[in-house]
């Protein structure tokens, strides 16, 4: 992206991260960024993430800075775990 864009030059260094692949990674995500208040409101939000069809291998393929982007946009809904898995849903 940052080659098409034309600004490769203007960093020192290229971190290539890979595509998060799993619920243990997205939990860790998840803690992180502190989206859930408690540890039963994660293991929720991870319940239905595997409800979905995201616990199977290959099932889950996002990069971090959209999951960063759809927690930050669950964080503001009243229900952030329910948002945050209609994203998921609708972005695979």
């Amino acid at each position: 992206m940052l080659t098409d864009m034309e600004m490769v030059d203007a960093f020192d260094a290229e971190i290539r991260v890979p595509a998060i692949s799993n619920l243990s990674s997205v939990a860790t995500i998840l803690k992180e960024v502190e989206l859930f208040s408690d540890e039963r409101s994660l293991r929720h939000c991870l319940s239905l993430l595997e409800q979905a069809g995201f616990g199977g291998e290959g099932r889950l393929n996002i990069g971090v800075k959209k999951l960063l982007t759809m927690a930050e946009m669950a964080r503001q809904d009243p229900d952030p775990a329910e948002k945050l898995v209609g994203s998921l849903i609708q972005a695979s």
